[in-house]
């Protein structure tokens, strides 16, 4: 069995994969796989449909953070999550009195999943029919489609 085939069963089941060529790189709305064939990304890749793949200012700002601090817990002080929140609470409605920043859409399900309990003490959803939700215990539960599940 080669390599490709062993990643691939270990794989299997846990996302779906589509093509049957990996991608190499991208830039700004396209992609290439590593025959060198171009795509247009209408998928967004998590997070890259606002400025696209590369984006020379999002790549920068990364390499100068990565260089100083790549990661600090949301449990000690940070300058420059501080500055973030600091403009975010600029533009929100002044009702709005928190704030949670999540690393992706499904810990924003989980977490909008334990505060909709926590605010109304009731244990039933309301979720999207034919949508995803994520892949974490609580956001299966409101996923519809039972492939997923």
């Amino acid at each position: 069995m080669t390599t490709r085939e062993t990643r691939r069963i270990l794989q299997e089941g846990l996302v779906a994969k589509r093509g049957t060529s990996p991608f190499a790189r991208g830039e700004g709305c396209w992609v290439w796989d590593v025959q060198d064939r171009r795509y247009l990304d209408m998928t967004s890749a998590h997070g890259v449909a606002p400025l696209g793949h590369c984006h020379p200012q999002l790549t920068r700002a990364i390499s100068e953070q990565a260089a100083r601090l790549v990661s600090c817990s949301a449990g000690f002080l940070h300058d420059q999550r501080d500055g973030f929140l600091e403009s975010l609470e600029a533009v929100l409605p002044s009702h709005f009195e928190h704030v949670f920043l999540c690393n992706s859409g499904t810990e924003a399900i989980e977490a909008g999943i334990k505060f909709a309990y926590l605010a109304t003490g009731r244990p039933g959803l309301v979720a999207l029919k034919r949508d995803f939700h994520g892949r974490t215990l609580g956001s299966l539960g409101a996923t519809w489609n039972p492939r997923f599940r």
